[in-house]
């Protein structure tokens, strides 16, 4: 519970103080109008509430989904480890997100809000997308490679101590990382696809 609440006052301060009113005409003002702006941001702040109320559901599902990915190999190998076991885990894991959203805010907190675009937004702190000239890849590349970044990396490490914790008698080592890249690869891969299909949908 702890967890979920600190997720929502992240994201109560995300677009309290980085999203502001500069922010979004700054990153809207080459396709929309001014007042058209004003009206879609007055639109967003009508419904924000119900953006954090859900959260919490949306990252319970999330956890959910993820353990059910990591139990389901093992099903099928009829290893039993309890799935409250697995969430546990997962939701522990998350903890290496909840540092990536802190050290996203301060990131975008030091540039000005008429400096801010669609490019910056899109850059993790301490990911591939932060290294290359973001200038020559378009937005869904640079999306892409902000998902290889050490938050995701710290993700996999705790997942990894705690499999070896909850399943130390039934799998070795070797099996539990071959699961966790697994699982990471196709929720890598999904997100790709999901990334592309919107890129073509609203691009």
């Amino acid at each position: 519970m702890t967890l979920l609440l600190i997720n929502v006052i992240l994201s109560w301060v995300f677009q309290e103080s980085i999203m502001t009113r500069e922010v979004y005409h700054s990153l809207l003002s080459g396709q929309l109008e001014s007042y058209r702006i004003d009206k879609q941001l007055d639109l967003i702040n009508r419904f924000k509430i119900w953006g954090y109320l859900f959260l919490p559901v949306v990252l319970w599902l999330k956890f959910t989904i993820v353990s059910l990915l990591l139990q389901l190999p093992l099903m099928i190998k009829f290893i039993e480890i309890p799935f409250r076991q697995i969430f546990r885990v997962v939701m522990i894991a998350s903890i290496s997100f909840v540092l990536m959203n802190i050290v996203y805010i301060i990131y975008l907190s030091l540039i000005p809000a008429t400096e801010i675009n669609q490019d910056i937004i899109n850059i993790i702190p301490f990911s591939l997308s932060s290294l290359v000239d973001i200038s020559r890849y378009p937005e869904s590349a640079i999306k892409m490679l902000s998902s290889f970044n050490l938050f995701e990396i710290g993700w996999l490490i705790i997942l990894f101590y705690g499999f070896t914790v909850i399943a130390c008698e039934k799998l070795k080592k070797t099996d539990v990382a071959l699961l966790l890249i697994s699982v990471w690869s196709f929720l890598f891969v999904f997100k790709y696809v999901l990334v592309i299909y919107m890129a073509k949908v609203f691009g």
